[in-house]
């Protein structure tokens, strides 16, 4: 792995305001999965958190909802293993309840640091597909509604090298919601023009 990305996690491993959070709810000190992928990338996914079939396999994304991202990548032209898959809290939470404001901000500047750093050489602004309400919390530093924001894509007109963020439903959420699951594919069709440079008319500034 990079030598800056392992710095990055390791600070982030002993960060202690994070550390006294997770000292709250579980006894022993949880795995940390590590982001996965190109550097650098054609474009990046943030998820949740890892999952426990995420925490097996030592990468965010392989469980079922992984997988259902993946066809849908596949399907709409984007090659999985051409990205950066990361999540925006490293750990399993406990009984993988979904992570807390506190842990979201806590974790957003490690989060931040490593996307600067595999995407520091790509050639244009990198698309990021913030999946389900933390990541897109993560990725803005203030609670979102993914329902309200959803195909959003979010960008700064000023700083023209910043990445440009769409929002969308966790995969997660989609295979539970007949809804989510019907607007999954039209979303990701939309991420795939976003990586190609072209922003939809609403992009929010």
């Amino acid at each position: 792995m990079n030598k800056m990305i392992e710095s990055i996690y390791a600070g982030y491993e002993y960060e202690p305001d994070l550390a006294g959070l997770i000292g709250e709810y579980q006894l022993r000190k949880p795995k940390l999965i590590h982001g996965h992928g190109r550097i650098p990338p054609v474009a990046v996914i943030v998820g949740e958190a890892p999952g426990a079939r995420e925490v097996v396999d030592e990468r965010p994304f392989t469980g079922p909802s992984g997988q259902f991202l993946r066809r849908h990548l596949e399907s709409a032209g984007i090659d999985p293993d051409a990205l950066w898959i990361t999540n925006a809290v490293k750990y399993r939470p406990r009984q993988n309840r979904t992570p807390d404001r506190e842990e979201i901000m806590c974790s957003r500047p490690y989060l931040m640091k490593e996307l600067g750093v595999v995407t520091q050489k790509t050639p244009k602004p990198v698309a990021v597909l913030a999946c389900g309400r933390t990541a897109a919390t993560a990725m803005l530093g203030t609670p979102v509604s993914v329902t309200r924001e959803m195909g959003t894509v979010f960008h700064d007109p000023a700083a023209p090298g910043q990445p440009r963020m769409m929002i969308c439903w966790h995969p997660a959420a989609a295979l539970r919601s007949a809804q989510a699951r019907a607007e999954f594919p039209e979303i990701i069709a939309s991420f795939a023009r976003l990586i190609e440079g072209i922003l939809p008319d609403d992009a929010k500034k």
